[in-house]
């Protein structure tokens, strides 16, 4: 499957980040340590 540049709605993105050295991405979210700090804390 070849993809139409001059048509495809992501053409821009791609011409953005297809020189890139090291194309990368970043994924963040919420994460409750409520209980690990917990374990953290009595081995110290």
């Amino acid at each position: 499957m070849k993809i139409d540049l001059s048509t495809w709605g992501r053409t821009q993105h791609y011409e953005i980040f297809r020189n890139y050295v090291q194309p990368q991405y970043c994924v963040t979210f919420e994460l409750d340590i409520t209980h690990f700090l917990e374990m953290v804390r009595k081995q110290t």
